[in-house]
């Protein structure tokens, strides 16, 4: 199976969206991926695609700590993979992309 790694587009926000309320209980991850969307904290939201479809996608956006501290970073959440592709494909290929 060739997996393609690549930003995510408003064109992939649907699939996205089936991906996440497939792979986790509820609509929570779903609905955390539009806010950060809509909020334009979405640092970096990758996809992946096989056969010309989006079978997984995660999101990097700023986090804070409390206390409040100088130092800055992103959080990674959520990590989602169609859970009828997750067998096939290399954790480690989609968890290294650059």
């Amino acid at each position: 199976m060739n997996i393609t790694i690549r930003p995510e587009i408003p064109a992939d926000h649907k699939a996205v969206k089936k991906i996440l309320l497939s792979a986790f209980r509820t609509d929570a991850e779903s609905k955390v991926v539009n806010a950060i969307r809509k909020n334009g904290n979405a640092v970096i939201s990758l996809v992946a695609v096989s056969d010309e479809k989006v079978i997984g996608h995660i999101l990097f956006s700023p986090v804070t700590t409390h206390p409040p501290t100088p130092e800055k970073g992103l959080g990674l959440a959520p990590v989602a993979i169609d859970p009828r592709r997750w067998l096939k494909i290399d954790s480690h290929r989609f968890a290294n992309m650059h």
